[in-house]
């Protein structure tokens, strides 16, 4: 299913952009994306095994970074989870906005809108706290 969100950071984007290169480079986004991950998934629900980000792509005005999530299928197979596009752009002076737009799978039986909901946002959520609230 088709998924995005949107989060108004309280930062400039150059700013936040520093921030998200940081993020990126130290491993916290691999971790915050297992956290938005284990907090979503359904009880039962395989462990995520692999964050894969791409390098992060700037314009004047706009930076892209395309993340996938994997977990294991039930013979260990890597089952694609999240398949997304995190941009970041300027929302005026001082502020800007983190954007997540993907292709989220369900597995079998899982309340799919339900769990994508409230991974993905929390996701992006995550993400917003962690760059408005780093130290200058």
């Amino acid at each position: 299913m088709f998924v995005s969100d949107v989060a108004a950071l309280g930062v400039s984007f150059d700013i936040a952009l520093a921030r998200l290169v940081a993020l990126t480079g130290n491993g916290m986004l691999t971790r915050l994306s297992a956290d938005a991950y284990a907090v979503g998934a359904p009880a039962g629900s395989p462990w995520m095994t692999m964050s894969c980000l791409r390098d992060l792509i700037t314009r004047p005005d706009r930076a892209v970074l395309v993340v996938r999530w994997e977990t294991g299928d039930l013979i260990g197979e890597p089952f694609p989870v999240l398949d997304a596009d995190l941009t970041l752009t300027p929302a005026g002076p001082g502020a800007a906005l983190l954007r997540l737009a993907g292709v989220y799978r369900a597995r079998t039986g899982e309340a799919g809108h339900q769990v994508a909901t409230v991974t993905i946002g929390g996701f992006l959520s995550r993400i917003a706290e962690t760059i408005t609230a780093a130290a200058g």
